[in-house]
């Protein structure tokens, strides 16, 4: 992929406030525990916004409210979040925090993140008994 350069998103105008603005989203079919995810209308490809058009209008129908095509081009990175080493299942499945501190990004404190595996071990405990 190419670097981004660009940035678009679709903003919503308050009626009463021309200036008060946010990024407009719409509820979509979802994967996981929800049945349904707001996705916000940005992107990094003008020809993806140009087909959200018709989802913008529709929104703009409802709502009342002006929506606008915005393009932003400007970058400045604020920060680069590296991916961490650690070997803890609950960094990748439970979505929990790092505690780590070491700077290889091995996780100082395994045993508070076993979660997933005491709950397997138990469950397995179970059935051999």
């Amino acid at each position: 992929m190419p670097k981004i350069e660009k940035f678009y998103a679709y903003i919503a105008h308050e009626k009463e406030d021309p200036d008060d603005e946010g990024v407009t989203a719409f509820l979509m079919p979802a994967m996981g525990f929800k049945r349904e995810q707001w996705m916000p209308m940005v992107g990094a490809d003008e020809a993806r916004m140009k087909s959200l058009k018709q989802k913008a209008q529709e929104i703009a129908n409802t709502t009342g409210q002006k929506i606008t095509l915005a393009e932003f081009s400007i970058r400045t990175d604020l920060e680069t979040i590296e991916p961490l080493q650690c070997d803890s299942l609950c960094i990748r499945f439970m979505n929990k925090g790092c505690c780590t501190e070491r700077e290889d990004g091995i996780c100082d404190s395994p045993d508070m993140y076993r979660e997933i595996g005491d709950v397997a071990d138990a469950l397995n405990d179970r059935l051999v008994e």
